[in-house]
């Protein structure tokens, strides 16, 4: 077994996440010198690299070699040789699209206007749309959540370690506990992977993540949207909602599963202004009333918005058992 294959499974076995350890995998594998190297390969390597990558991927680079070779410094009870090498400055990018209120009353309608006839996985993927709405948890998270995950009576859901190798706990919304209920109720326990653990099943057993994004894909072309609904967008709207709302970025960081506070701060960012302006409102002006002002906080489930950013494709198109 090679050094990178031994980094590997020491990687795993410390409950880090096997997609971060292949990501570095195909990087160790490029590095022009024999691995760890010494901090002049290093930078000489990462300096050419800057002419052809973005310097946001060269972060990563900088993070699978201090990773490899603070590794190999304990494997082999010698000094890290790579333990000085920085990170690059890199500007802060604003965190992208985020999905809002009425796009996400147009995929609730596309999922229940038609009832039972809208397919065999219905109560399936409306409790998928509010499990995103509502703990802003990565697909990767949702997939792998059980059945004795969901905790109704505490209403607690256990997430496990993924991307940053750390679980969590997190509340049940009040808003998520009927359409979860429901789907465990009246499909999941009809299923014929019913005596499968995973909460969200498929037709060969648990739901895979390439699974959700289809049904986001089918779900958004049945109602209209002239794009394809990504899962992260409703992460960025969580995170949104809860400093708009005031919440403490520590605690943000908690609930979301993050281990850098750069995570809240690019959010934090990304719509001060709007914020400004709407805190403006509230302390100095609260009797101001202008038509169309929106909260950051969803509007009641009874609330009929007109939707926007929708172009109307023609007839429905029917749903696959995804």
């Amino acid at each position: 077994m090679n050094d990178i294959d031994a980094f590997g499974d020491d990687w795993v076995l410390s409950g880090k996440a096997q997609s971060t350890f292949q990501t570095y995998r195909q990087i160790l594998n490029k590095a022009p010198f024999q691995l760890p190297g010494n901090l002049r390969e290093a930078k000489r390597w990462l300096s050419e690299r800057r002419t052809e990558i973005a310097p946001a991927t060269i972060v990563v680079y900088v993070r699978a070699l201090r990773a490899f070779s603070a590794w190999w410094a304990e494997e082999y009870r010698k000094e890290d040789p790579l333990k000085d090498l920085e990170f690059p400055k890199v500007p802060v990018a604003a965190p992208g699209a985020i999905v809002d209120d009425d796009v996400i009353e147009t995929l609730r309608d596309s999922l229940t206007v038609g009832g039972s006839n809208m397919g065999p996985t219905m109560q399936r993927d409306l409790a998928i749309l509010e499990m995103f709405v509502h703990t802003g948890m990565r697909r990767s998270e949702l997939v792998a959540l059980d059945v004795d995950d969901v905790d109704f009576q505490a209403a607690r859901i256990t997430i496990k370690p993924s991307k940053n190798g750390e679980g969590r706990i997190i509340p049940i919304h009040s808003a998520l506990r009927v359409p979860l209920r429901r789907y465990i109720r009246l499909e999941r326990e009809y299923h014929r992977h019913t005596e499968e653990p995973a909460l969200f099943l498929g037709r060969d057993g648990r739901l895979r993540a390439d699974s959700i994004t289809r049904m986001f894909k089918r779900v958004s072309e049945r109602a209209g949207l002239d794009h394809v609904v990504g899962t992260h967008e409703f992460r960025r709207r969580f995170a949104d909602q809860w400093i708009s709302g005031g919440g403490a970025d520590d605690h943000l960081m908690v609930i979301a599963g993050w281990k850098s506070a750069a995570m809240p701060a690019r959010y934090r960012a990304a719509n001060s202004k709007d914020r400004a302006l709407a805190q403006y409102d509230k302390i100095l002006d609260p009797g101001k009333a202008t038509p169309g002002d929106k909260s950051p906080v969803s509007r009641p489930r009874s609330a009929k918005p007109t939707p926007r950013r929708i172009v109307r494709r023609g007839a429905p198109l029917p749903v696959s058992n995804g």
